[in-house]
Parts: C-alpha cells; sequence; structure tokens
C-alpha cells in the first residue's frame, strides 16, 4: 500500500524524490529533506527539484541524466545536491522514468546517496600516490649519484621542492665522537648551518633528530611548541611540526633525515610512510656511494701499484731502479721525497742521502751523500723492524726527533715527516724520508702508497743488485699481475672488466659464484644470459636500466640494488651493482668495470626488520586489549583469538599451571580444536618428558621446533595432524611460572629469532594480565568480605539484649545457604562446661535443624573434647574423621551432615560459646574464604554478645542506684522539714524577745538573742536550700504556671535585697526594656533565681555597680545579673553550678554560703525551659544571663 511505501521511503537514509515531467516536486522523503537542509513540506513548495542542485549538476541532469531515463528508463551517474546553506554534497544519483501504458511518461523518481566520505577517501588515496610516485622519482635520482655530498645535498633540495617543505636537513653519524654531524640542509640556512659545523650529541635529551637516531624508530611531532623534547633552532623560528627519520643500513645508523614545517599537523601517516622509503632509500645509496668509493680506491691502488710494479720491471741498473723509486715518489707533489742508502760496510751503522726529489714542496734538498750515523741520530734507530714506519705530525715537537735532526730538518723548512724503512725480509736497503711544510700531512692513505712503493722499490733494487734486473721485472710483473688477480680473488664482490664493446675480459671467481654461473665472452643479452630478474616483481629486468649497459652508453658511473639473479638450480640471489668506466691516461673509456656484492642478508634483515616491526606493534596493540580486560577466561581466549587472526597461525592455546597438582591445564584455545580440548579438561604433567610444553614450563626457557617430524621427543596431538612448527614460551611474573603459551603453525621453520622475540614480549604481557586479573579477583573478594564485616557489624551495632545480638547472628550467618549454621552460647552459671543451642537456621542446605535450647556438655559428647577457643574446628569428612566419637557420627549422619566447622566466639581472652556449621557436602568448609566470613561473624558476635550482658548489667545496677538516690532525697526531705518547725520556734521566740514584750534586754544579752536569730535563719536558708535540692532530685518539685511580669518580678527582688547594700559602696542599677512581654512562668521560683543570683554579685562585690537587667534577645527573654566584683577564673567557671561547691572552698572563707545556690538555680531555670550561662574574668566581675522562651504571640501580653 501507499502508507507502507511511504514508511519505507522514509526509512531510507537516502535522497527519494519523485517530481512530474516538468520538475515539481510531488514527494520527498524525510532523509531527502533532510539532506538538502528543508522540511518535507517546504520541499514540495519549491516548482522544480532542479533547485536543489547546483548549477552544474542541474544542467548535468537536465541535459544528459533526464533524456536519457526518458529514452532508456533510467540514468545512473554522479552528481551534487545544494543545501540551504549553500554546500554541495557529492552523490551518486538514479533518475527513474515511469511511463503508462500507452508509453508516455506519467512521473520521474530519483534516489541519490551521498558520497562525501568516498571521495575524500579517494583524494586521499590519489594523494598517498602521488607521494610514493614523487618518492620512487626521487629515490631513482638519489640512487644515481654515488658522490655523498652531492647525493645529500640532491635529496635535501629535491624533497624540500617536491613535497612543499619549510626545511629539510641531513645528518650523518660520526661514530666515534657519537655526535650527528649536519652534512646537507636545504637553501641558505642549510648552507650556514654546513658552515657553522652544526652537530648535535646522540645522547642530547632534548632533541628529536638524536632521539631518532638512539631509538631507530621515526619521531613524529605535530606541534612542537607543545612538545617538552624540542630543540629550537634559532635559524629556523617557524618550525611548527617535525619529522625525524633514521637512516638505517643494514642494522646501523648511519644518520638522520629530519623534516620541517611551518605548520602545525602537517604530516599524516601516508607521509611518514614516504619519509621512511625514501629515508631507506638514501641510507642504501650513501652505502652503496661508499662501497663504489672503496671499489675506486682500491682500483686506484691496484692501478698504481701496477704502474710502479712495470716502472720498475723496466729498469736495468741498481741506479734505474732507485731513480725509479724517486720519480715515482711524487704521489702528493707537496711533499719532498728523500732516498736513504744503508751502508753495511762502515763500521758503525750509517745512512747515506743517495738523491731527493722536492716536486712542488718549495722544501730544500739534502745534498748527495750526506751520512747519517744512526749513533747521531736516534731518531733513526727506533727503526727497529722493517715494517715500522715513522710518522710525525710536527718534527719540531715531537720528543722521538733529537735536536740534530731537528736542525736538518729546520733547514730544508719541513714541518711534518715519515720515515719508511726499503727493505726486503730482514735485510735493510735504506730508508725513503718524506716531508711537507704542512702540519699532519702524512694520513694514513698516503703512508699506504709510499709504504706500497718502498715495497716494491726494495724488490727492484735488490733485483739490480743480484744482476737479475730484466728477470726480476718479469717475475715482478707477473708477481703482481698475480697480487691483482689475489685481490680479486679476495675481494668480498663480484668483479669483470669488460672492453668498450661489453665484452667480459677480466672476471674474479666471486663474479661466477654470485650469478651461478661462468661468464660467457660475448657482449649484450645480459639480462638473458644470467637471468636477471626485479628483485620484488620477480619480472625479467629490462636490459637498458643494468648498471653496466648504462655505463657503457654514458661513460658515467651506475648503480642498482633492485635487482636479483636466478641461479640455474633455480635459487635468488639479491644484489648491490656497482659500475663505471675504465679509462686510459687520456681520459678515454677503454671499458666498464662492475662490481657487485650479495645483499640477499641484507634484504633478508631489512625485510625481517620491518616484519618485526610490524609484529611488535601488533603486539602492542595485543597488549593494550588484552590488559583492558579483568576476566582470566575472557583475557586468555580473546588473546589466542587475536594472535592466531593477526599473525596468520595453524592454532594457538594457552596452559595455565595448577601448582598443587603440578599438572598443565588448557584454559584457552583457538578455533574449534581449542574449544574441544577446553570441554575435555586436557592437561599434561609438568614432568612429562616428551611434551614442548612442559619442558618450557620446567626450564622456564622458550622451547622451539623448528620442524616437528624430526623432532624425538614431540608429543604430537590428533586434533592439530598438520602442526610442523612449534614454539612453546613460558608465562613467567614475579619469578613464577604461571602457565605456557604454545604456538604452532603448518610451515616448518616458520618461527624467526624476531618472532619468538614478540612472542615472549606478548607472553610477558599476557602474564602480567594474568596478575593483575588475579590482584583484581582477590581485591573484589576482599571488597566483598569487607562489605559482609561491614553488614555484619551494622546489624549487631542495633543490637541491645543477648536475644538480639543471636537474632542479628543468624540472619546475617547465611553467606553460603547450603550450609546449615546452629549459635550456641556457653551458660555461664552452669557448673560443668555447657554449650546451649539457641539459635539454627538450615537455609537452604536440605538438613534436619537441630531443636533449640538443648544443652550439650563433654561428658554427653566427647566430641567437644577437640574444641578450644583459640583455632576453628574443621572436619572435611564426618564419617572418616576420627576425631568423631561413633555417637556424634550417627548423629551427624541422622541429621545428614557429612562436614562441619566450629568457629569459637572469644573476646577478651572469654569464650562465650560457639558458632558451628554443617553442610551435606564433603570438604565443603575447606575453602579458606568461608572459615574467614565464618569466623568474622563469630568475632564479631562475641563481642556484641559480651556487649550486650554488660549493658544488661549496667541496666540493673542503674536501676539500684536511682532507688538508692530517690531513699536519699525522700530522707532528706522528711529530715529538712522535721528540723524547720522548730527552727522556726526558736527565730520566733528570739525575735519576741528583741521586740521588748517580755520586758528589756541588756545590751550584752540583746547581742547574744540577735546572734541566735542570725544563725537560726541562717540555718534556715541552708535547709530551705537542702529541701529544695532534695525535691529537684526526687522529682517532686512543681511550678505554678501563670502569666508573670518581669517588671514587677525585677521590683520586688530590688526590695527584697536592697538591703544587702546598705553598708557597702555599691550601686544597684535595674535596667528593664519597654514593653518587654509577660512570660509563662512561676513567680516565685523566678523570684528565687534572681535573688540568689543577686545576693551572690553583691556577696562578691566589695565597691562598684551591680546590675539587674531585661530585655529581648534572638526571640527569647533574657534576664541578666551582672557586677563588678571579684569576678572568677576559667577553672572555677566548670564547677560553679555543682552542688555544694563554691569558688572559695577553703575553710576561711571571707563570704558565707551552702554552694547550693546556683546549683539550685540552674534546675529552677530548667524547669522553665531555659539555660543559664556565666561569663567572667579573676578581678573584673562576673556577668550571668538567664535565657528564657518568649510567649507564644497568641498568649496575653503584659508588663
Amino acid at each position: 500500500t501507499q502508507a507502507r511505501l511511504t514508511a519505507i521511503l522514509d526509512a531510507t537514509p537516502d535522497f527519494v524524490g519523485i517530481a512530474a515531467v516538468g520538475g515539481k516536486p510531488l514527494y520527498m522523503n524525510r532523509a531527502g529533506a533532510e539532506m538538502v537542509g528543508y522540511t518535507v513540506e517546504e520541499v514540495l513548495t519549491h516548482a522544480s527539484l532542479g533547485d536543489f542542485h547546483p548549477v552544474w549538476a542541474e544542467n548535468l541532469i537536465g541535459t544528459q541524466g533526464i533524456p536519457i531515463a526518458i529514452r532508456e528508463g533510467t540514468w545512473s551517474g554522479e552528481s551534487a545536491l545544494l543545501t540551504r546553506d549553500g554546500r554541495e554534497i557529492p552523490v551518486s544519483q538514479v533518475i527513474i522514468s515511469h511511463k503508462t501504458s500507452d508509453g508516455e511518461v506519467s512521473y520521474i523518481s530519483t534516489i541519490a546517496r551521498d558520497i562525501t566520505e568516498q571521495k575524500k577517501t579517494a583524494e586521499e588515496l590519489q594523494q598517498f600516490a602521488e607521494q610514493l610516485r614523487t618518492a620512487a622519482e626521487s629515490a631513482a635520482q638519489i640512487n644515481a649519484i654515488l658522490d655523498p655530498d652531492e647525493l645529500l645535498q640532491h635529496t635535501t633540495t629535491l624533497l624540500q621542492e617536491r613535497f612543499d617543505l619549510y626545511h629539510v636537513h641531513i645528518y650523518l653519524l660520526d661514530e666515534m665522537q657519537r655526535v650527528l654531524v649536519m652534512r646537507a640542509g636545504s637553501g641558505e640556512v642549510g648552507r650556514q648551518l654546513r658552515q657553522q659545523g652544526h652537530t648535535i650529541p646522540i645522547d642530547q635529551e632534548h632533541s628529536l633528530v638524536a632521539r631518532a637516531a638512539r631509538s631507530q624508530d621515526v619521531i613524529l611531532v605535530n606541534d612542537v611548541t607543545a612538545e617538552a623534547d624540542f630543540l629550537p633552532n634559532p635559524l629556523l623560528p617557524n618550525t611548527r611540526s617535525e619529522v625525524a627519520v633514521p637512516l638505517v643500513a643494514a642494522g646501523r645508523v648511519l644518520g638522520v633525515l629530519d623534516v620541517q614545517d611551518d605548520q602545525a599537523n602537517r604530516f599524516t601517516p601516508s607521509d611518514l610512510d614516504v619519509f621512511r622509503t625514501l629515508a631507506s632509500q638514501v641510507a642504501t645509496a650513501l652505502e652503496n656511494a661508499r662501497l663504489f668509493e672503496q671499489v675506486e680506491q682500491n682500483l686506484i691502488e691496484a692501478k698504481i701499484r701496477f704502474e710502479v710494479s712495470q716502472a720498475l720491471a723496466g729498469t736495468q741498473s741498481e741506479e734505474d731502479a732507485l731513480d725509479t723509486i724517486l720519480e715515482r715518489a711524487g704521489f702528493y707533489p707537496k711533499a719532498q721525497v728523500s732516498l736513504f742508502l744503508f751502508d753495511p760496510t762502515s763500521e758503525e751503522q750509517a745512512f747515506v742521502v743517495h738523491d731527493t726529489r722536492s716536486f712542488r714542496s718549495n722544501l730544500t734538498p739534502l745534498p748527495k751523500g750526506v751520512r747519517f750515523p744512526v749513533s747521531e741520530f736516534p731518531v733513526i734507530g727506533q727503526l727497529v723492524s722493517p715494517d715500522d714506519i715513522l710518522v710525525s705530525d710536527n718534527v719540531h715537537n715531537d720528543g722521538r726527533f733529537d735536536e740534530k735532526m731537528r736542525n736538518v730538518l729546520r733547514q730544508s723548512g719541513a714541518i711534518s715527516g715519515a720515515i719508511i724503512p726499503l727493505t726486503i725480509g730482514d735485510e735493510w736497503i735504506g730508508i725513503i724520508s718524506a716531508t711537507s711544510r704542512e702540519e699532519g700531512y702524512f694520513d694514513e692513505q698516503k703512508l699506504f702508497l709510499y709504504r706500497l712503493l718502498t715495497t716494491q722499490g726494495a724488490v727492484a733494487v735488490r733485483a739490480a743488485r743480484l744482476r737479475e734486473a730484466r728477470e726480476q721485472a718479469r717475475a715482478e710483473a707477473e708477481q703482481e699481475r698475480t697480487l691483482l688477480d689475489g685481490i680479486l680473488t679476495n675481494l668480498p664482490v663480484g668483479v669483470f672488466v669488460t672492453n668498450r664493446a661489453g665484452v667480459p675480459i677480466r672476471v674474479n671467481e666471486k663474479a661466477s659464484e654470485l650469478l651461478g654461473r661462468g661468464i660467457r665472452g660475448e657482449a649484450g643479452n645480459y639480462t638473458e644470459i644470467y637471468d636477471v630478474i626485479h628483485r620484488e616483481s620477480g619480472e625479467i629486468y629490462p636490459e637498458q636500466k643494468l648498471p653496466l649497459v648504462q655505463t657503457l652508453m654514458d661513460g658515467q658511473q651506475h648503480s642498482a640494488d633492485d635487482l636479483a639473479v636466478r641461479k640455474p638450480d633455480g635459487t635468488m640471489v639479491n644484489l648491490l651493482v656497482n659500475s663505471g668506466p675504465v679509462l686510459d691516461p687520456a681520459g678515454e673509456m677503454l671499458g666498464a668495470i662492475v662490481a657487485f656484492s650479495d645483499i640477499t642478508e641484507r634484504v633478508r634483515a631489512e625485510e625481517s626488520l620491518t616484519r618485526f616491526t610490524n609484529q611488535l606493534r601488533t603486539a602492542a596493540e595485543l597488549a593494550s586489549q588484552v590488559n583492558a580486560i579483568l576476566d582470566p577466561n575472557e583475557l586468555l581466549q580473546q588473546t589466542v583469538d587475536l594472535l592466531k587472526e593477526r599473525f596468520g597461525l595453524y592454532h594457538v592455546h594457552v596452559y595455565l599451571l595448577d601448582e598443587v597438582s603440578g599438572q598443565l591445564l588448557i584454559r584457552a584455545g583457538s578455533g574449534e580444536v581449542g574449544r574441544q580440548l577446553r570441554e575435555r579438561g586436557h592437561s599434561l604433567s609438568i614432568d612429562r618428558e616428551q611434551s614442548l610444553v612442559a619442558r618450557a614450563a620446567r626450564t622456564r626457557e622458550v622451547v622451539l621446533v623448528d620442524d616437528v617430524a624430526a623432532e624425538a621427543g614431540f608429543l604430537p596431538n590428533p586434533l592439530l595432524p598438520d602442526t610442523r612448527t612449534e614454539a612453546a614460551v613460558p608465562l613467567l611474573a614475579g619469578g613464577k611460572v604461571l602457565g605456557v603459551f604454545d604456538v604452532q603453525d603448518d610451515e616448518p621453520n616458520r618461527f624467526s629469532s624476531s618472532d619468538l622475540d614478540v612472542f615472549r614480549t606478548l607472553a610477558g604481557q599476557v602474564a602480567t594480565a594474568l596478575e593483575n586479573a588475579r590482584l583484581f579477583e582477590e581485591v573484589q573478594k576482599s571488597l566483598e568480605e569487607t562489605a559482609i564485616r561491614f553488614q555484619v557489624s551494622q546489624a549487631l551495632a542495633g543490637t541491645q539484649t543477648e536475644d538480639d545480638v543471636l537474632d542479628a547472628m543468624i540472619q546475617q550467618a547465611g553467606f553460603y545457604p547450603e550450609a546449615q549454621v546452629m549459635i550456641s552460647p556457653i551458660d555461664p552459671e552452669a557448673e560443668e562446661q555447657t554449650f546451649v543451642v539457641k539459635r539454627v537456621d538450615s537455609f537452604s542446605s536440605g538438613l534436619m535443624p537441630i531443636p533449640m535450647d538443648v544443652r550439650i556438655t563433654i561428658r554427653e559428647m566427647p566430641l567437644l573434647q577437640h574444641l578450644s577457643a583459640d583455632q576453628i574446628f574443621v572436619a572435611s569428612d564426618i564419617e572418616t574423621d576420627e576425631r568423631y566419637d561413633e555417637a556424634s557420627q550417627a548423629m551427624s549422619k541422622a541429621v545428614g551432615n557429612r562436614s562441619a566447622m566450629v568457629v569459637p566466639m572469644v573476646v577478651g581472652g572469654e569464650w562465650l560459646g560457639n558458632l558451628v556449621a554443617t553442610s551435606p557436602e564433603v570438604g565443603y568448609f575447606d575453602d579458606y574464604r568461608k572459615q574467614f566470613l565464618y569466623r568474622s561473624l563469630a568475632e564479631q558476635g562475641a563481642v556484641a554478645l559480651r556487649t550486650s550482658r554488660l549493658f544488661d548489667e549496667t541496666q540493673r545496677t542503674a536501676a539500684r542506684l536511682r532507688e538508692l538516690d530517690r531513699l536519699k532525697s525522700e530522707f532528706l526531705a522528711n529530715m529538712s522539714h522535721e528540723l524547720r518547725t522548730p527552727l522556726n520556734s526558736i527565730i520566733g521566740y528570739a525575735e519576741i524577745l528583741l521586740m521588748g514584750i517580755n520586758g528589756e534586754l541588756s545590751d550584752d544579752v540583746q547581742e547574744d538573742v540577735q546572734a541566735i536569730r542570725s544563725s537560726g535563719q541562717h540555718l534556715l536558708r541552708l535547709i530551705n536550700d537542702i529541701l529544695d535540692l532534695a525535691k529537684i532530685e526526687a522529682g517532686r518539685m512543681t511550678l505554678e504556671w501563670e502569666n508573670v511580669s518581669l517588671s514587677s518580678v525585677l521590683d520586688e527582688v530590688r526590695s527584697n535585697n536592697i538591703s544587702l547594700i546598705h553598708n557597702k559602696p555599691i550601686e544597684l542599677v535595674v535596667e528593664i526594656e519597654e514593653d518587654l512581654p509577660q512570660i509563662r512562668g512561676d513567680s516565685l521560683r523566678l523570684n528565687q533565681i534572681l535573688t540568689n543570683l543577686l545576693s551572690n554579685a553583691i556577696k562578691f562585690t566589695n565597691n562598684g555597680r551591680v546590675w539587674l537587667r531585661a530585655y529581648q534577645e534572638n526571640g527569647n527573654i533574657a534576664l541578666e545579673v551582672a557586677d563588678t566584683g571579684i569576678g572568677m577564673s576559667e577553672r572555677d567557671l566548670v564547677t560553679i553550678f555543682e552542688e555544694f561547691r563554691q569558688v572559695d572552698g577553703s575553710s576561711t572563707r571571707r563570704v558565707e554560703g551552702t554552694g547550693l545556690g546556683l546549683a539550685i538555680t540552674r534546675h529552677l531555670v530548667q524547669m522553665h525551659g531555659g539555660s543559664i550561662a556565666v561569663e567572667s574574668e579573676l578581678g573584673k566581675g562576673s556577668t550571668f544571663t538567664v535565657t528564657l522562651p518568649a510567649p507564644q504571640e497568641t498568649e496575653n501580653q503584659g508588663g
């Protein structure tokens, strides 16, 4: 139906629209409208669907899309949609025409899909391809350059231009000095850095270049301003991103390619791949240049040797030979060469100047015939061996030269020199002395040539002396040819020389060995003859690209390292080929020389390094994934699955070691075989001899078998019949074997040393992750145990009685529902130790519960004698436990017990009872965690049980004390009443006598009667205070509640106490706040409160003021009595409101009192719902403040 069709179209994420033939929108799905930024309703208001295309796309659809769709039914192609905000979205679009039965087009529909991401991916691939093409072109140019300096400078310039970079430079490593020397750089900055001799120590911490050299890995910094290790260069202030790529050849760091740009985040992963490739090409080209330079030097030396030998071979006499030696000594025209002959005829050893050649040295020659006795010139005597060479960079600073020899050299103008023996075997012929005006002129290369000359010259001289000049010359020539052949034979590279036509004319054995066939004496067709192929593609190598062919064509040096030769036996040899022209003295090319070396191992090393790097990257990814998994089973299964997939292996599984049984149990395996092995519980004994896995666990070393078919100790697994290579890697953590990581493949010799390194690394990661998972599991268990302990402590914390404690314990004892729990305290009143069953719960154990209040003694159950207060009793199997007597076993069997545990409830050394847990399962309580939890419950329950008993005892004691206190107070009240009645009579009679009713009294009698009255009144106040306190403590003090006017109370208090200040210089000040409301209270007791406070203030104030105030504060009524009297210390303030306590408690105190006034005052204030506070400072007076609740607003106000 239409509704279902609309729902389907609305659900599609593509742009779907239907329009009339004229383009008017008839339908648009929601996704299409949202794609262009409109609602469906807005789209339908447009005149044409073409409004949602950019102009070019609208033209395309109008000229091609719709016409073709009308003609052929459909049209598809790429176009674009135009959004509301003007953006173009590239789309893949289909247009369909819908026709009526008579062939007329009724409407047109279109579907467009957003291909922005595909476009972006294609552009990135195109860009990467361009970069690779550029890198390949650059590499081709670089490989054609054999001069290192030219090679490096060309590389930096080419890189900067082709990749539009800010700067490029290259450092080469000086291994002796351990510094990176800047050898080439782009632009003016590069020239300046070269002139400055810019270097970076390889140990420099804050240097990306040094770090790349140390790590032999690419170092990328996307934003150098945020990089702590960035070492800024003042000549390159705009550097924002930098890449340092090590130049590595044959595993040796040659230098670093450093690429910089002035934009942050400039370099993409594809850029880095290109730079790596180019760096590898540069390193190879450097190595080629070095090898070529070495070959050239060998050729130059061979040529000089040959020329010298040829010249000497043509000499007819000793003189000719000596002259030839001197003539041929002009290798370096800035040096003067003198020839000294040894005079064996003289009594003392001496050397005589034969002749000198100054060449262009500008040195003064030594006269012929001058003798140099060894005794006078000791420096000559230092040449104790014919093989010695004496070299001095500056003879005038050299302690080996005596002053006499220095003078001779100084006269000639020489600064540096070398003395080379001219000997044959142990026979001295003479010496050659080479001197120069330049300090340090004679290096190893120069000395080599001079030594070459003396060696051949000595032979020629000796031949002349033996008068066999011609024969000896031929022999020398033959010897030289043999030597040249020997050089060619012993060179580590294959060499053959061709004539100008390309026909091989000189070949060494190494060349035939590397090519696997003899060298044919014909030109051309080298690719076909020697089966030369492209190393990577395996296709035939183009003849015109062979270095030899290129040299024969242009007379230049050429090199190639991308070719290989297929020997007749099918083996492949990867070659590094260098070619160069052979020139005659006039510079005309006579032919070409080709040197090629076997770089198969180097190629393999590079491939292995690449593979190893990829493996390490994969291992790092695997490690990051497994380290995030804390479940051991999931961890191991994911590891084996990922390893098998990523490394393309036949099978992987992991064994874990059970230390108790010594069994290696398979815990995870890849694929269906792994699942079957796990289900079978496949295991191996660690002591099993014919097991690679067990051997790896025992030795804690990787065990590798390259071909299991040839391994005598191999233990085959029928589920893995195709295993050919196997490596068993132990899982080690903290010096402990956790298990074995077993890796298998179906190809022999599958695993290299780098593979094993990766497996070791991954095994270490897995072992660490397993250990982490174990620790996490322990922490989880610890947290669970802590939570249970906390739950138990919370439950027990709210208990008061012993029954409460026992109820809480049995409720919390259901840690393991499969166990029955019984709590049996010890009866403290029983004559013999008796356990009473107070609580039992079977939970879901299915065991028959023991009846409540059953009493058990050791006499009745001998099993109890095995219990103690200091350890847990555990019986793994009651039926076989020898500690159980027959009666105990029978009782356990009757209720269904097979295992049991008894946990003593002990606190402070006192055994309060037992917590008993039983189970129908054998060995149920062997688990330490179960023992721990039940013990925790017993320990906390014992504390709570003892506390409840102490609480009960305290409650009984407190009740007895309260009763005693009540009796005391009642006694005091009765006694106070009995004392007050006669006392009132005494005071009354005393007052009658003082009034004179019975006649006038004498002064002495009157004084005595006044004393009686005063003492009686004092005693009456004391009795009244005691009586009030007794009433309060006995709870019989009551208040007469009424509305009280505070102003009236304060006036009355003032009037009653004004007499106290008649004989004292004290001013009594009364301050009452206006409109003070009435309060609810007992006016008599309020009067008593203020009288007590005011009388105390007057008593303890000798002079000054006393205030009586009433006011409102914070919604309450405050009554305040303040004075300027003696005040109190902080210590006195602590005890002032206690019964029978006074500030001055000594027997000689100046102010009388009982010490009950303030205590009674405090009680009366509290009975009014108020509080009393005091502030005082010694010597500065005191302030007592009584705070009473204000009346409610509904109460009557007054005052």
